[in-house]
């Protein structure tokens, strides 16, 4: 077994119910990723944030039909994460790798052009208010134009760097603290010019740092911080030495503290929500991952299974290379549970599992579709190669030994089909699993294709 119990009292959570056969296994805080397990299950319980999900799918072989689910227990989500180095070899194909690599791209791309957006709009209102001041006369006449113009250039300086993709080649392609340092300049600039006005606009330093909140750690929201209060006490500086009959210095440096106290305060706080931020996102992941995935076998799910078939359907009737798609079915297997027990069975699911993901190439296909049952998605140049990598998985699955079954094998039965044009990921599937139970009828442990 790939787990042994920890200790007395198994630990249930609200999310996924697990696929059939699934242990309820113990928890023990020796077992590694207990932390990581833990510290998500407390913090989406603190933030009342648990969804109940879906990882298990239910219907006749014709169809992909989900259904709610609403259990999970931890120690199958334990083995899952222990298992990530084994479900590797199981990822889609390589143009699916390649489609999906560039939407999450284009995604984090799109959302770094959406913040840039966001605080160009600050820049807007900003301009407004300044004009207002001007008009008052507590800055100079042009300053305001100026202004606007210089740092309208900054941020299509940042916005061109976005759509080249240049920024992709920086540390932080989100270039937060660089905008926030821009930001903070445009600032220091309205407190060198406003005159009686500057203790007031002071308060724009501080809404340059809840922008940290969406993407800086705790020291770079304090950096950012010591930058505000380093550049007011530049300008204090300067304003001394150009300016020494206009300013009563004495007052900037008491403002200079009041704004050091204040950001000293405010920096933590605002470094605190964004990892709140942060391990709320990881929290997210590890559930979408939980949700992908079988948590007996390691492999992805009929759930994840649905969607990458609909993707490689969509992606074959754009004109690219048809795959292949088989159905593996375990000869016997509701024997050796009726036999051994259910904890045998579970033990010949996972031997099976990991003996195809063993033999599989790493850019093959391979989930669990329910109970005994397995589908791959591959891609083979024709019937004669197609037949030879299924027999290849069924002799590989042939050579299994289990200790708890003796002397009895483990075999499969192997039914494949090629996508066809106009085809649906129903009918494909229909089509492969019609051909496994024709290597059912002829004998078992063979492999049929649909022709």
């Amino acid at each position: 077994m790939p787990w042994s119990w920890c200790g007395p009292g198994a630990v249930e959570v609200p999310a996924l119910e697990l696929e059939r056969g699934a242990l309820a296994g113990h928890l023990h805080t020796d077992c590694p990723n207990f932390a990581r397990i833990s510290q998500t299950t407390r913090l989406l319980e603190g933030l009342a944030f648990i969804p109940s999900l879906s990882s298990r799918d239910q219907g006749g072989r014709q169809g992909l039909v989900r259904e709610t689910s609403t259990q999970i227990t931890l120690k199958p989500i334990l083995w899952l994460l222990e298992a990530r180095a084994v479900q590797e070899n199981s990822r889609p194909m390589p143009l699916q790798q390649q489609g999906d690599r560039n939407q999450r791209v284009e995604r984090q791309q799109a959302l770094r052009v959406r913040r840039l957006l966001v605080s160009v709009a600050v820049y807007v209102p900003c301009s407004a208010f300044l004009a207002l001041v001007a008009w008052l006369g507590y800055l100079p006449a042009g300053f305001v134009p100026l202004w606007t113009a210089t740092f309208a250039a900054a941020n299509l300086v940042f916005f061109a760097l976005i759509r080249t993709r240049t920024n992709l080649r920086f540390v932080d392609p989100s270039m937060t603290m660089a905008q926030m340092a821009v930001a903070i300049t445009a600032v220091a600039m309205i407190l060198y010019h406003a005159e009686a006005a500057r203790g007031a606009l002071l308060m724009l330093l501080l809404v340059i740092l809840f922008f940290g909140v969406l993407q800086l750690k705790t020291v770079e929201v304090l950096l950012m911080g010591a930058l505000c209060s380093a550049a007011y006490g530049a300008v204090i500086v300067l304003l001394s030495i150009n300016r020494p009959g206009k300013v009563n210095v004495e007052l900037e440096w008491v403002q200079w503290i009041a704004l050091t106290a204040t950001l000293a305060v405010l920096c933590p706080f605002v470094g605190y929500l964004g990892s709140i931020r942060r391990r709320l996102g990881e929290s997210l992941r590890t559930i979408k991952e939980l949700a992908q995935h079988d948590a007996l076998t390691g492999l992805f799910n009929r759930h994840d299974l649905a969607h990458t078939l609909e993707r490689e359907v969509a992606r074959c009737a754009r004109g690219t290379p048809p795959f292949l798609l088989v159905v593996v079915d375990i000869d016997h297997f509701k024997r050796f549970n009726d036999t051994h027990g259910h904890l045998v069975g579970d033990c010949v699911l996972q031997a099976v599992a990991r003996q195809l993901q063993d033999t599989l190439r790493k850019d093959d296909y391979l989930a669990r579709f329910g109970g005994e049952e397995f589908v791959l998605l591959m891609m083979a140049n024709g019937l004669a190669a197609a037949r030879t990598s299924c027999d290849r998985l069924r002799k590989r699955v042939e050579e299994l030994r289990i200790d708890e079954l003796g002397p009895q094998r483990v075999t499969v039965s192997i039914g494949g089909s090629f996508y066809r044009p106009q085809d649906t990921p129903g009918s494909l599937l229909e089509r492969a699993d019609n051909a496994m139970y024709r290597a059912k009828t002829n004998g078992r442990n063979r492999t049929e294709l649909a022709t």
